[in-house]
C-alpha cells in the first residue's frame, strides 16, 4: 500500500466499530416512534419508518445482515400499514438481531 494511503480494511473496520457503537441509541429512536405509533400518534409511522430505513442499509453496508433483514422486514410491515400483532413480531426479530450483534 503506498504511504499515506489509508488501510481501507482498518477504515471499514472502525465504521464497523461506530455502527455497533451508535446502535443502542439508534434503537431507542426505533422504540419511541414505536411508541409513540401505539398510542395512535399518525406522524409516528414516518419516523418509525425512517429510524428503521437507516438501519436496513447500514446494517448491510457495515457487516451486520441479520439487522439489515430484520429492519427490512419492520419497515415493509409499518409501511404496509401492518396491525401491531406482526409488526410487533418483526420489532423483537429486530431487537434480537441487535442484541445479538452487540453481544
Amino acid at each position: 500500500m503506498p504511504a499515506g494511503r489509508p488501510d481501507l480494511s482498518a477504515v471499514l473496520d472502525q465504521l464497523c466499530a461506530e455502527f455497533l457503537a451508535a446502535l443502542p441509541s439508534r434503537m431507542q429512536a426505533v422504540e419511541n416512534a414505536w411508541a409513540r405509533l401505539e398510542t395512535g400518534d399518525t406522524a409516528a409511522r414516518e419516523a418509525l419508518v425512517q429510524a428503521v430505513h437507516y438501519l436496513v442499509g447500514s446494517g448491510a453496508t457495515f457487516r451486520q445482515p441479520g439487522i439489515s433483514q430484520a429492519a427490512r422486514t419492520l419497515e415493509e410491515q409499518v409501511m404496509a400499514g401492518g396491525g401491531a400483532p406482526e409488526s410487533g413480531v418483526a420489532l423483537q426479530a429486530l431487537r434480537d438481531a441487535v442484541a445479538a450483534a452487540l453481544a
